[in-house]
């Protein structure tokens, strides 16, 4: 991921061949929103982010796909640390000038420019962007994952966990609810705030019971907290949801280490 894989995607793009329909039609805004909805739950993965081209690519409206272009490319640009390099967000300023020159008043393409200034740590230039898109449309789902996306920038915990709230109440899927309250969880989690981000993961459970991601996390955090009984039970429930899950294997191995040594320490205690 990173700088890297935007190289590679870069020369993919210029070659493909992209709609001539300069309006944004309804079809355009539909795939749109379908292709989105992919990239936010690829974790960067370069197989879906191709996914997501293609049905930007068959949208059948230049700006939507130009705007997806964007999108995609603003997806592989994360680097392993979360930082993001100048060139790589210059790239996906270039697509989404395309996208914008046909179209500038799509609030769902120009919120892109505000994830570019934040995530370039431009939070000057993201709070107009942002102020703007609060003005054209009030009450927009993705211009309120940017203003949290703002907020987790900034370290301001407080204003981070009001706009996770809500844009994820502003939220049409359940994925996209999990995806904020979980991004929550992890936001609390890098400040050290464990209790808070096992509260937030919790909260996505009661969305999706299922969700292997958010249990695993909830083990983690039982593991820091040192709640061996709690950690067990929560990655036993992310093995019976994916039995072959690595991180949860390697995280059992470790439990089961733990268990033996207490065994091995109540046993020692217990002679007389």
């Amino acid at each position: 991921m990173g700088e890297a894989l935007v190289q590679k995607i870069l020369p993919i793009i210029a070659k493909m061949e992209w709609p001539i329909e300069e309006e944004a039609t309804i079809h355009g805004s539909t795939s749109y929103e379908i292709g989105i909805e992919k990239i936010a739950g690829s974790q960067g993965n370069p197989k879906i982010l191709s996914g997501a081209l293609r049905i930007f690519q068959g949208s059948g409206s230049a700006p939507y796909a130009y705007g997806g272009a964007a999108a995609v490319l603003l997806a592989a640009a994360r680097e392993s640390d979360d930082s993001y390099t100048d060139n790589s967000l210059s790239a996906v300023m270039e697509w989404l000038e395309k996208a914008q020159s046909l179209a500038p008043d799509i609030v769902e393409i120009n919120v892109i420019e505000g994830f570019v200034y934040i995530y370039g740590g431009n939070l000057e230039n993201a709070r107009l962007v942002l102020d703007y898109l609060h003005e054209a449309e009030m009450g927009n789902y993705y211009v309120y994952t940017a203003e949290a996306a703002y907020w987790r920038q900034m370290g301001d915990v407080e204003q981070t966990a009001v706009w996770t709230e809500k844009a994820a109440q502003r939220a049409d899927t359940n994925p996209q609810r999990i995806r904020m309250r979980s991004q929550l969880a992890d936001f609390y989690f890098k400040q050290n705030e464990l209790d808070k981000a096992l509260e937030a993961y919790k909260s996505g459970l009661a969305v999706d019971k299922e969700n292997v991601s958010v249990w695993h996390k909830i083990s983690i955090i039982y593991w820091k907290q040192k709640n061996i009984e709690e950690c067990d039970r929560s990655n036993q429930m992310t093995l019976r949801l994916r039995p072959t899950h690595r991180p949860a294997l390697k995280l059992q191995a470790a439990l089961e280490k733990k268990k033996g040594e207490s065994s091995k320490l109540g046993g020692f205690f217990g002679r007389k």
